[in-house]
């Protein structure tokens, strides 16, 4: 069984049959409880060996309401520095279990424990995959502090594409610019007579560690990284460890 849509698009469910027999067909029937969109004699007079699509408008339209009527969590969360993307962890760390979430709602992607910023947490597992699901292609904006400053070529190797484990990034944008920030806590390490700047990347992919290896790739190591927004989503005025409730349409 595969959904047109996986998100929202409850339209149809298609079933691909090689089978042509009327007794197979009617056990598909039964099993599932489903009104057919053709008729037995409409199915049957297609040849033998091409495949069945079988369009279930009923069933999904139950899915659709079932999912409406729930009252899916949707939270806006500022990860600290230090702070794993979990609710449990070894003896010491610092989890999300920690700044009074909602109960049963988990994290949309993820941010590396020395991140920092947006993450967002749902209890709605359509809406989770719509966001963090790779092909969604959502974008994100990250500020990082780097160590020295980038040049004007630098920036448009990262914007081009860097090659990172044998496979070039996608293009991305990126710019300098002078965030005012709150100051971490630990602070960063800085080096005496290397200056620092910042840079503002949005991207629409989301490798491992991917910001910190394309800083790295052009010679400008990343100190601190921040996520300020995910679609159009913005991390605004909250606080670390700050959490609000939000709605879907803040993000998609």
């Amino acid at each position: 069984r595969k959904f047109i849509d996986y998100s929202y698009g409850f339209t149809a469910s298609i079933f691909l049959l090689k089978s042509h027999t009327k007794s197979n067909l009617a056990r598909y029937n039964g099993c599932f409880g489903l009104v057919f969109v053709f008729s037995f004699s409409e199915i049957l007079s297609i040849g033998p060996n091409q495949i069945r699509f079988f369009f279930f408008y009923e069933f999904c339209h139950k899915l659709k309401l079932a999912h409406m009527k729930k009252k899916w969590k949707y939270i806006a969360f500022n990860k600290p520095y230090g702070c794993l993307c979990q609710f449990t962890g070894e003896p010491g760390d610092l989890t999300l279990s920690e700044y009074g979430l909602p109960k049963d709602v988990y994290p949309v992607g993820r941010l590396d424990k020395d991140s920092e910023g947006l993450l967002i947490l749902t209890d709605d597992g359509v809406f989770n995959q719509r966001v963090a699901n790779p092909k969604s292609k959502k974008e994100k904006t990250y500020w990082i502090q780097v160590e020295k400053i980038p040049s004007s070529d630098s920036i448009k190797e990262l914007e081009k594409g860097v090659e990172i484990k044998g496979k070039l990034t996608l293009p991305c944008k990126a710019r300098l610019i002078d965030p005012k920030v709150q100051d971490r806590d630990p602070p960063i390490r800085y080096r005496k007579n290397i200056p620092d700047s910042w840079l503002e990347i949005k991207l629409k992919e989301g490798r491992n560690r991917q910001v910190r290896r394309m800083s790295a790739k052009i010679g400008h190591p990343t100190l601190r990284l921040i996520r300020v927004a995910i679609g159009k989503l913005k991390l605004g005025n909250l606080g670390p460890g700050e959490w609000k409730h939000i709605d879907p349409s803040d993000v998609i």
